[in-house]
């Protein structure tokens, strides 16, 4: 299946003050994935709703295209970010590990 990758956001005196980008990742007979791949609000334009909204946004487009699972990584530090994917239903199983292939 190919998707695109999409971007949205939220303006607030004529600058972007909050976006999200995701995309759809399926593979054969696996569920039809939406992949969080950030959200993130300006630090001036913080705690006045911003990130809910596109939060609420992102999870109704799932819903009115048929997406089974939701998915997002996070890093440790952003305990904000957590409070927020919690508070909308998101549970936390685990870390995502990494590495640049070059330093295996």
């Amino acid at each position: 299946m190919k998707d695109p990758f999409r971007v949205i956001y939220i303006r607030d005196d004529q600058q972007v003050v909050a976006m999200a980008c995701f995309r759809t990742i399926q593979a054969e007979a696996a569920a039809k994935t939406l992949y969080l791949d950030a959200i993130v609000t300006q630090p001036a334009y913080r705690n006045r709703g911003y990130g809910s909204t596109l939060f609420k946004w992102i999870i109704q487009y799932a819903k009115d295209h048929d997406y089974d699972h939701f998915s997002l990584d996070a890093g440790q530090e952003h305990t904000d970010a957590h409070r927020l994917y919690l508070r909308y239903g998101l549970q936390n199983d685990g870390t995502h590990f990494s590495n640049d292939i070059r330093n295996l």
